[in-house]
């Protein structure tokens, strides 16, 4: 809902941060600490170009939940960062031509591959039975 907002409310200047974040992401899948303080700056400015307050919090309080968990992983695959990359690409051109659906539908297959990986590290967790 969040993307799906930012396609219906994004400012120019939110675009225009959202690009400069993902042009810095370029090289960073080698060195995942960065990689991940550049994919949280990403997902937090979603929120903040969906113009919602609370979804910015609940983004923010996400992001920082899930830098912790993936902390604790050791090995980060430079070719998942890579299609992780993909999908911001993929949300962002569906923010900048305003495309609420496509936005909706391209940060929900993002969170999906997303759960497929972590269900992958950590097989013997309690996973909704449509990601086993």
């Amino acid at each position: 809902a969040t993307a799906e907002l930012a396609a219906r409310r994004a400012t120019a200047a939110d675009v225009t941060y959202l690009e400069a974040v993902l042009h810095s992401m370029a090289g960073a899948e080698r060195d995942f600490h960065t990689y991940r303080a550049t994919d949280a700056r990403f997902h937090v400015g979603i929120a903040r170009a969906a113009n919602s307050p609370l979804l910015l919090q609940a983004v923010t309080d996400l992001q920082t939940a899930l830098t912790d968990l993936l902390d604790l992983i050791v090995y980060h695959s430079e070719r998942v960062l890579q299609h992780s990359t993909e999908y911001h690409w993929q949300i962002l051109h569906a923010i900048q031509e305003q495309r609420p659906n496509a936005a909706h539908r391209a940060m929900l297959a993002h969170i999906r591959a997303t759960e497929s990986i972590f269900y992958g590290l950590v097989p013997e967790a309690d996973w909704p039975s449509d990601l086993k």
